[in-house]
């Protein structure tokens, strides 16, 4: 079967914000060059996030495309579906031309499952592994870069959503002067049959392009387009809701983007949030960070007093969170039309594993919190508080980290007076003692920094400083600090970042970021 060299159908030519790019006209058949200028600003890593939409046997979606090479994903012609990785001598704007000397690509390491199409030594290598990925994935993917001399190392990871576990797929050293990342793009290819090309169409999307320079992550948020589609005027690029999109044979009236003109998209407000991987070819795991986002969402009420979940959705889904801590969430209440919304939520972010904990009952439903989880939600405890205005309680989950690891996160919304609000702490601290350290409490704590209640927990827990915005209430004009993200002392994690993000209409509350990294 042909790989996906053969035709580009519709392509998105990444720049990173900060540096002054170069561009140059899109070539129809390769890959463009244009964007950044890896000599100055080298690239060691690129991370993205590919879901496809609409797909026909033999298509091929990179979402990490380079100009030596690219990662994706392949729906073969029967049916059956792939990770494909490949790493050629020349770059791919040379692709016709023979390799200079005696240029060689060699695959240095394999990962489990992993076959070689191609074989080593020559000017171009391709491998493949079975991924049973299915429409609407959240696809995630990343490459290394790393020069020793006169060769690059790249190696290639794809994320198994059912495991919830990165895959090492392969590491290849290529003798290319000890180059870098460049040329980053990502395109739907498709598969040419007696020169004719096939124009079924077909649609992704690309989310969280990142690159690491310098040991930093920067978001890239802009995009070039081309196309080598006979009828190009049916090959659509563009942007939805905080994602580039890429079409081919589309129908759907949208209107069509002017190759020459930028694709820009809102600044990502952090650098990746999620557990990739950092060992440079051997497969195992660097430092895990884990991002959780703490959000009392005002059962999806915003202060323009609109009742609108999908906007909820849509901010947590912008901040890429691995976990989420929900406060003032409805299940099935008569005044949020009746849904679940911990489900909804779930749904619209693709964070899969959710709980809810009820506070008490209220319009036909239950009020109380929710979690939502990118890992597997091991246990769960809607830990009763001592009662204040209102009945409240934690909700307690063990996140699943992987086979042997685990992280126990809290959610709280304390309530209401000073001394009811000290009386729940207490509880909630009293219920943790003596478990192990690796636990979190966030949430709505609806206390000032100094109050008895932040006092309470300084003894033994973590509680970082946000900086000169650190208020989280009102969000429209914030005023006062009550929500708050902490890690036990003890625990086999460090605070990264902490961060409140300015949403000042979807909630009364501003979101809260909190990213942690496990200590080596």
């Amino acid at each position: 079967m042909k790989m996906p060299s053969s035709v580009y159908v519709g392509a998105l030519v990444f720049i990173v914000e900060l540096f002054c790019p170069v561009l140059s006209t899109a070539q129809i058949q390769v890959i463009p060059l244009a964007g950044i200028d890896f000599k100055t600003a080298p690239a060691s890593a690129f991370y993205s996030e590919l879901t496809v939409r609409e797909t026909r046997p033999g298509t091929f979606y990179a979402a990490c495309g380079f100009s030596r090479g690219w990662l994706g994903v392949q729906e073969l012609e029967g049916g059956e579906k792939t990770v494909v990785f490949s790493v050629v001598a020349n770059s791919q704007s040379q692709r016709t031309k023979p390799a200079a000397g005696n240029r060689q690509v060699r695959v240095v390491k394999k990962g489990r499952g992993v076959r070689e199409l191609l074989q080593s030594g020559q000017g171009k290598v391709e491998l493949s592994c079975d991924l049973d990925w299915e429409i609407g994935d959240s696809l995630r993917f990343i490459i290394y870069a790393k020069s020793e001399g006169a060769k690059t190392l790249y190696s290639a990871y794809f994320y198994l959503i059912k495991e919830n576990r990165w895959q090492h797929m392969a590491t290849c050293s290529l003798d290319s002067d000890g180059r870098l990342l460049s040329g980053l793009q990502s395109y739907i290819g498709g598969i040419s049959v007696g020169g004719i090309e096939d124009q079924k169409q077909r649609s992704c999307d690309i989310e969280s392009p990142w690159i690491l320079v310098q040991e930093k992550w920067k978001s890239v948020v802009i995009a070039k387009t081309s196309s080598n589609l006979k009828s190009a005027q049916d090959s659509v690029a563009g942007m939805h809701r905080g994602r580039f999109f890429l079409r081919t044979a589309t129908d759907s009236g949208v209107t069509k983007v002017d190759g020459n003109s930028d694709l820009r998209l809102p600044k990502a407000e952090r650098k990746p949030p999620l557990d990739l991987p950092i060992a440079m070819g051997d497969g195992e795991m660097g430092r895990r960070r884990f991002r959780i986002l703490a959000y009392n969402i005002k059962h999806g009420r915003g202060n323009d007093n609109q009742v609108d979940l999908k906007r909820t959705a849509e901010v947590i889904r912008r901040l890429h969170p691995d976990f989420v801590a929900l406060q003032e969430v409805d299940h099935q209440v008569q005044r949020s039309g009746g849904i679940d919304q911990a489900r909804e939520l779930a749904l619209l972010t693709g964070l899969q594993h959710h709980a809810f904990g009820s506070f008490f009952d209220y319009q036909g439903g239950r009020y109380g919190m929710a979690v939502l989880s990118r890992n597997p939600i091991d246990g769960v405890e809607n830990l009763r508080l001592p009662d204040g205005s209102e009945p409240r309680t934690s909700l307690v989950v063990d996140v699943k980290l992987g086979s042997k690891k685990q992280l126990k996160i809290a959610d709280v919304h304390f309530y209401r007076t000073e001394q009811e609000r000290l009386a729940q702490a207490r509880r909630l601290l009293d219920f943790l003692d003596g478990e192990q350290h690796d636990i979190a409490i966030v949430g709505d704590f609806n206390s000032k920094p100094k109050s008895s209640i932040l006092e309470l927990f300084q003894k033994h827990w973590v509680i970082p400083d946000k900086g000169t915005d650190h208020f989280t209430f009102r969000s429209d004009r914030p005023e006062v600090e009550i929500d708050y993200a902490l890690i036990h002392k003890d625990a086999r994690w460090s605070v990264s970042e902490i961060d409140v993000i300015e949403e000042p209409v979807v909630s009364d509350h501003r979101p809260l970021v909190f990213e942690i990294i496990e200590d080596r």
